[in-house]
């Protein structure tokens, strides 16, 4: 209830916020960069670096729209500009640069909070997207930095787990996106977050309750799980002292739950919201879309499961972390079973394995999403990386 009502406050008064000259110039200056870029183009040959400029177009347009409906309107039903092309990029540069108006009608995209409006467009009141951009650079690596620091204080193999994770989600590419930002920076205050409540003594559930409400409410569904996988792996490997996996397995379902609250409880609540205060039924939009999303059909044309996870991977297939992945592992296991430990260390690795399942299962879930936008949902995958890595490197440091 706190955090709908918070989130509702924020987005309603980002809503408020005025459409001044700078501003306006900030987005035109940035709409101008998209065009230039393309909708969704790769910035290295060598590694998976495909961006998303039609979400970050996506952003712009609902934070610079300005309808006439309620501020409370807005807040609920996100407006934005669309024609037949439905390319939010050419929508910003014609509608709003360029004032080209036929052919366009507003569109809502009212199943999702949108809160990250309430803080980008603080940004831009300053900087265009290219000094956006800068900025979750710096903010990313630092975050990154910090992260790889407490790790390392712990032990060495988990600082190596987490550092090829980095390499894994790759916080440059992330960094050019604002769409991909979010939850990357949510994943790591939510690990330190984490630590910070078990050191302290507080409630770890609650914890994770409110780091499920954080990732729904700043994301549009891009690779959430990573909030809960990786400060997952992080408290299994440095609190869960159990020698019974079955516990530690036990700790770990009760933290999914708990996130698992928090993300379904903040994003059924601006249906609820929504439908009280626009007096319509959004339910009945949002559950069209989910069913969609969880279809195994794109387009008209079925994929199945293999189908689905070989374009996850087929993500990876340029880049240099599967050969840095697979020479860990083989090192680790290698030493594992020299020191005929390799069974014991799966035994209590139980608690990766049951995490790696879930991320899995949450991508099997979601199928049309994940196979459709495979090329951001793959990250993912980084948690069943952390996973292996963990699993192998601190258990055989902790036998």
């Amino acid at each position: 209830m706190f955090c709908t009502v918070l989130g509702l406050i924020m987005i309603v008064g980002a809503y408020s916020l005025p459409k001044t000259k700078k501003l306006e110039f900030n987005i035109e200056s940035s709409a101008e960069i998209l065009l230039e870029e393309g909708i969704y183009p790769a910035l290295f040959p060598w590694c998976t670096s495909q961006v998303d400029n039609f979400s970050d177009a996506l952003i712009l347009q609902e934070i610079i729209y300005d309808g006439n409906e309620s501020l409370t309107e807005k807040a609920m039903m996100n407006y934005y500009i669309t024609n037949n092309s439905n390319s939010t990029i050419v929508a910003l540069n014609e509608y709003y640069v360029h004032e080209i108006k036929d052919g366009y009608v507003k569109k809502e995209y009212s199943r999702y909070w949108h809160g990250y409006i309430s803080i980008y467009k603080l940004f831009l009141y300053f900087f265009n997207l290219k000094q956006i951009r800068l900025i979750l650079l710096g903010i990313n690596l630092s975050m990154g930095g910090c992260i790889l620091y407490i790790c390392f204080k712990k032990n060495i193999y988990l600082s190596v787990a987490y550092f090829v994770t980095l390499l894994f989600l790759n916080p440059i590419v992330i960094s050019h996106n604002m769409f991909f930002s979010n939850i990357y920076i949510i994943m790591n205050l939510a690990l330190v977050l984490a630590d910070l409540f078990i050191r302290k003594g507080f409630n770890i559930y609650l914890a994770f309750t409110f780091i499920g409400c954080f990732a729904c409410y700043y994301d549009l569904l891009s690779y959430p799980f990573c909030t809960l996988g990786i400060p997952l792996i992080y408290i299994i490997s440095t609190k869960c002292n159990s020698e019974k996996p079955r516990d530690s397995v036990m700790e770990v379902l009760g933290m999914v739950f708990s996130w698992g609250f928090g993300y379904a409880g903040i994003w059924v609540s601006k249906w609820i919201v929504g439908s009280v205060i626009l007096k319509r039924n959004l339910f009945k939009e949002a559950y069209d879309v989910v069913k969609l999303r969880t279809s195994r059909d794109i387009a008209g044309t079925d994929f199945t499961t293999k189908d689905l996870f070989l374009s996850l991977l087929n993500n990876l297939r340029n880049s240099p972390i599967w050969i840095i992945f697979l020479i860990i592992n083989l090192i680790l296991i290698g030493i594992l079973m020299k020191k005929n430990m390799l069974f014991k260390a799966l035994y209590h690795g139980i608690p990766y394995m049951v995490i790696i399942g879930l991320v899995l299962l949450w991508l099997f879930v979601k199928g049309n999403h994940s196979y459709l936008h495979s090329f951001f949902t793959y990250r993912e995958l980084s948690t069943v990386c952390f996973a292996v890595l963990c699993l192998f490197g601190y258990s055989q440091m902790k036998t």
